[in-house]
């Protein structure tokens, strides 16, 4: 299985994360928001050398769907020329805020070679909720090749950086082994390219 942050970087909730990722020796991917990756490039930085995996989340967390952004491919475009600058050799993965792609940005993503990673388990931290009761919704739905988004951009999601370590904990004690979102591709068949 896999965890996944979006909408970072945030000073704060993200250097939580990454302690805790690195206390707990588990991997992640943070999916990140370009226009705050510009605001912290060190945090960026420090993502990719703790051995996590950088992904593109557009640039202002625009959804790509015909209609609902007016510039698909500056929303993805301006956010992959930061990251190969600040994350060279980073796998060319792409989440789409709200899971939206539209025909429109599906073309955009083939031109940037960028494959879209969704989901399986959703615990909707979006909202503030208490460290149990992200544990407990991650747990109720957690199942083999599962896919964990989780939030990490905003203060309002302390929760999900306090339930981490203990969350981790939980997961191997039922013998989920946490791995790498490119290992977990690449043992479903895919190949990623890199930044």
């Amino acid at each position: 299985m896999a965890l996944t942050f979006d909408d970072g970087p945030h000073p704060e909730i993200t250097t939580q994360l990454l302690d805790a990722l690195r206390r707990a020796g588990a991997p992640g991917t943070f999916f990140l928001i370009g226009a705050l990756a510009k605001r912290y490039p060190d945090l960026v930085r420090r993502i990719q050398d703790e051995g996590h995996v950088v992904g593109n989340h557009t640039w202002n967390h625009r959804a790509l769907s015909l209609g609902c952004c007016v510039s698909p491919e500056r929303q993805v475009a301006h956010t992959e020329e930061l990251l190969a600058w600040l994350c060279p050799g980073s796998p060319r993965v792409f989440r789409p805020p709200f899971g939206a792609i539209g025909p429109g940005g599906r073309r955009v993503l083939i031109r940037q070679g960028l494959l879209p990673i969704y989901w399986s388990v959703v615990p909707a931290d979006w909202d503030p909720l208490t460290p149990d009761e992200i544990r407990r919704r991650v747990l109720a739905e957690v199942h083999p090749g599962a896919v964990v988004v989780l939030h990490g951009g905003q203060v309002k999601h302390q929760g999900t950086a306090r339930a981490l370590e203990e969350l981790i904990d939980d997961l191997r004690q039922r013998e989920y082994e946490i791995v790498s979102l490119p290992r977990m591709l690449a043992s479903a068949g895919y190949t990623v390219g890199t930044r």
